[in-house]
């Protein structure tokens, strides 16, 4: 009985530690990374700033319920070595990139991370993802004709 005791309490605290882990070490890599607020992008892109929206979430996705904010570029996470490999994002190094993932998830940090390293030097990062976005009410298309939601 003690045992199993010991064992619920062992577990609990991996999750706990787990739980606020993941949210510390988040919140300090985004402290490094430069990052747009939903408002401040819509702002941008209102006042017909150049934006290369790039929405790293699968195709899927992009086009799914949800939909993906009017003008971005669909690029799955797992396709970046490619695009890269084919010197597809080049041109855009004197442009500002905002990275757009489902929330500021790993998987986004990463992408931002590997285009600082290729030069892409104005990279930053939806804060709050889509999902901020849309907490927001502002406007997203949907599938790959993007008609307004």
């Amino acid at each position: 009985m003690i045992f199993v005791d010991i064992a619920i309490a062992v577990l609990l605290f991996l999750a706990i530690f787990i739980f606020v882990g993941t949210r510390l070490l988040r919140s300090h890599i985004l402290k490094k990374a430069n990052t747009v607020t939903p408002l401040q992008l819509d702002s941008l892109l209102k006042q017909g700033k150049e934006v290369l929206l790039v929405d790293i979430r699968s195709k899927r996705s992009f086009n799914g319920l949800l939909g993906h904010i009017e003008g971005s570029v669909n690029l799955p996470a797992g396709e970046l070595e490619k695009t890269l490999k084919g010197k597809g994002l080049s041109d855009f190094s004197d442009v500002r990139v905002v990275i757009i993932d489902e929330t500021d998830t790993f998987a986004g940090l990463a992408f931002y991370n590997r285009l600082k390293s290729c030069g892409l030097s104005d990279s930053c990062l939806l804060l709050g993802g889509l999902a901020m976005w849309i907490r927001n009410k502002l406007p997203t298309v949907r599938g790959e004709e993007g008609s307004k939601e």
